[in-house]
């Protein structure tokens, strides 16, 4: 049994530890990001197969007799696994690993991060809740430290004793409240700093792409040097041609208007404007001139 629980101890503090790692994805990087994720979720898989006898129980007792503290469990459980199969399979849709061409891949981007934040709350929240085992596992079984003293009798040992179980209770569950607010902060800072981003990223888009369509429906063509002399020649042969002669005609050479090749102006566009550099932001990013920033950002 005590092996069993620092077993559970060490593998469930691995997932968290994954799972939080995935969050930076600039140190991670794109293929380390995806290849992460996939552990994590095959991880979840083992810990769930692990507590399979605590699932079978708690679903047959879903709707008779089960107390509410397991359910709050059993509803959060759940949740979470939704939500990391939500994850896992937006992931994969927009992974460099299967590079699919997917017409809505934005929206599938958002999904996948919104629900990697909404997840993040969720964890901290599942670990709030077990906060007091996280803490007697390690103390008791993994670092062998005794959570109370031994009883001697006293009246007076007695009562100082039930004071500190009940202050250590109380800190447990003043720090694992705090574990879930940080998450949940964390969690909303960063969302609403994606969100923001992404809108920024979007109207810079949108302007781009209108005044690249305003510039190729006017195209520019410059009037040379070689055309204007051009026409004032013909102007000037024509005038000379009514002019009635007074004398012995003088023959005139038939001059034709040379053809000028009309210049278009070549137009630069930025495919992307988001800027990223290594190791990128998405599954489209490619440095062929090796500046670490993406071409499709570079004019």
């Amino acid at each position: 049994m005590k092996n069993k629980q620092v077993f559970n101890w060490f593998f469930d503090a691995l997932i968290a530890i994954l799972f939080l790692v995935e969050y930076w994805f600039d140190f991670t990087g794109l293929q380390i990001h995806e290849l992460l994720g996939l552990i994590v979720f095959a991880l979840l898989l083992v810990h769930l197969l692990t507590h399979e006898d605590w699932v079978v129980a708690v679903s047959k007792c879903l709707f008779q007799s089960l107390t509410k503290k397991a359910g709050w469990f059993f509803v959060i459980d759940f949740v979470l696994l939704a939500m990391f199969l939500t994850i896992t399979v937006t992931g994969l849709m927009i992974s460099s690993l299967l590079s699919l061409n997917l017409a809505n891949y934005e929206g599938w981007r958002f999904v996948h991060v919104s629900a990697s934040y909404l997840t993040l709350g969720m964890v901290g929240l599942k670990i709030a809740l077990h906060w007091k085992w996280i803490v007697n596992t390690a103390s008791r079984k993994i670092f062998n430290r005794p959570m109370t003293p031994v009883r001697t009798g006293n009246v007076a040992n007695t009562v100082s004793e039930t004071r500190e179980s009940r202050q250590l209770s109380r800190r447990q569950f003043l720090e694992g409240t705090g574990i879930f607010a940080g998450a949940v902060l964390f969690a909303g800072i960063e969302y609403s700093s994606w969100v923001s981003k992404n809108v920024v990223d979007a109207v810079k888009e949108n302007a781009v792409n209108q005044t690249q369509a305003q510039t190729t429906s006017t195209p520019f063509q410059p009037q040379t040097a070689t055309s204007l002399t051009s026409q004032q020649a013909v102007g000037s042969i024509s005038d000379a041609a009514n002019v009635q002669p007074t004398t012995q005609p003088t023959t005139m050479p038939t001059l034709s208007p040379t053809a000028v090749p009309v210049v278009q102006p070549v137009l630069a566009s930025v495919r992307c404007n988001r800027g990223c550099s290594f190791p990128g932001h998405c599954r489209r990013y490619e440095d062929t001139n090796n500046n670490n920033l993406c071409d499709l950002s570079e004019w």
